[in-house]
């Protein structure tokens, strides 16, 4: 992604046209999705991002950057991998509070189907929109209010 960096707000409220007190009413306003996209990759941008933890577990993207296919590897994350649902790092799985909320996976590691509420939640744990940790249920909450989605 080239850099790309927001205007001065005034110019920005302008373009969208909106006031301070429209803003902040809490109404909804419709957006072009060109800019939407913008503003994703400019949030996703911000996210820690590990280059050796994406190569190690992604093979396919680690052998497309060694042959030149792609040349950023945090650039194909923020345009890319985030949407498709890849780690920009190693996930902060908590075991107890995965095993403990999800008691299938407890069961599947206890009988030896699983080797660990991480393996569950790296392969399909995160994609079936389960949780690592109490903190990340807790923010997406904090997003579903923001959207006014509960």
């Amino acid at each position: 992604m080239s850099q790309i960096s927001l205007p001065n707000g005034r110019v920005l409220m302008d373009v969208l046209k909106l006031t301070p007190e429209r803003l902040w009413s809490g109404s909804k306003i419709a957006l072009p999705l060109s800019f939407v996209r913008i503003l994703l990759k400019l949030a996703i941008s911000q996210l820690p991002f590990d280059e050796e933890f994406y190569m190690a577990m992604y093979p396919d993207l680690a052998a497309a950057h060694n042959t030149g296919q792609i040349s950023d590897l945090k650039t194909h994350f923020a345009e890319q991998g985030y949407f498709e649902g890849r780690f920009g790092i190693r996930p902060s799985v908590d075991e107890e509070f995965y095993k403990k909320t999800y008691r299938d996976v407890a069961d599947a590691v206890d009988l030896g189907q699983l080797s660990s509420g991480y393996d569950h939640y790296v392969k399909i744990g995160a994609s079936e929109g389960r949780f690592a940790n109490a903190e990340e249920m807790t923010a997406l909450q904090s997003w579903l209010d923001v959207l006014n989605i509960n």
